[in-house]
Order: C-alpha cells, then sequence, then structure tokens
C-alpha cells in the first residue's frame, strides 16, 4: 500500500519497494523536487526498480519536470515495474497558493541575500589568485628582460 501524508508541512509518500518487500519514505519538498528527483529517489534506494512513472488518473503520463506540488494536486497512479499503485493525495493538509507563493518569495530572498553577503568573499578570493598570478608572471618575466635590456 502507498501512503501520502504530511510531515512538518512537507509531504511524505510511503511506497513498497519491490526488491526488499518493504515499506519507505520519503520527504518531498514540494516547490524545489520535481517528478524526476522523486522517480531517481526510487531508483536509488531499490536497484530492482527497472521502470517507473507517475500518471494521471486518466492514464496521460506526468513529465519529470512537474512539480511535486504539481504532482500532488489530484490523485494519480505510480508505476513501479509492473505493479501499479492508486496514490490519494490528502487535499486539507496541502499548503495553499498564497503559502506557496510565500515560501517561494522567502526563498528569492534569502538566494539574493546569499549572493549579497557572498559576492565581496568572492571578488577577495578572485583577487588574491589574480595577485598570486601575477606574481608568478613578474617572477617568470624577470630573466627575459635580464637579457633583452643586456643587449
Amino acid at each position: 500500500e502507498l501512503n501520502v501524508e504530511y510531515h512538518k508541512g512537507l509531504p511524505k509518500i510511503t511506497v513498497p519497494l519491490p526488491s526488499r518487500k518493504e515499506r519507505c519514505s520519503f520527504v518531498l519538498k514540494p516547490i524545489s523536487n520535481t517528478v524526476g528527483d522523486f522517480l531517481d529517489m526510487l531508483k536509488r534506494e531499490d536497484k530492482g526498480i527497472d521502470r517507473v512513472v507517475c500518471k494521471s488518473q486518466d492514464g496521460t503520463r506526468i513529465a519529470s519536470s512537474n512539480t511535486i506540488e504539481t504532482l500532488l494536486d489530484e490523485d494519480f497512479k505510480l508505476i513501479i515495474n509492473d505493479n501499479s499503485y492508486n496514490v490519494s493525495t490528502p487535499k486539507d493538509e496541502r499548503l495553499s497558493t498564497e503559502e506557496v507563493q510565500n515560501l517561494a518569495d522567502i526563498k528569492t530572498i534569502v538566494n539574493r541575500l546569499y549572493q549579497a553577503l557572498h559576492v565581496d568573499e568572492h571578488q577577495v578570493s578572485k583577487e588574491k589568485e589574480l595577485l598570486a598570478q601575477l606574481e608568478t608572471l613578474k617572477l617568470e618575466v624577470q630573466p627575459l628582460e635580464t637579457v633583452y635590456l643586456a643587449c
């Protein structure tokens, strides 16, 4: 049996693995993880998985580039090798569109902050690197200049 529940605001999908005949839980990030990420996690966890795909209830394949948030908008089928699992997504625990947008905005702000704080560090590092290269080049050119001036 396949189970989807929310744990600390994140979707946790518990899947029966075919090789080991045991259940394994995957906690996913709705915005940054994709269907492809989830399928790759499944394959890495159980090397006995040859084929895994997500399909909508009407049988349409769900693209690997879709976000987990989009995947969990509606019930879907998870097909692992020859086993098909109907997945019912909990509707009441999911983040609202506004909450998801707020999380995306926060992620953008954190990214900008990170970039702003690390730009100076990167510039100092590059400057040191370039000064070291300049010093090395001066040492390499010095004997040539001495020969040139002697002529």
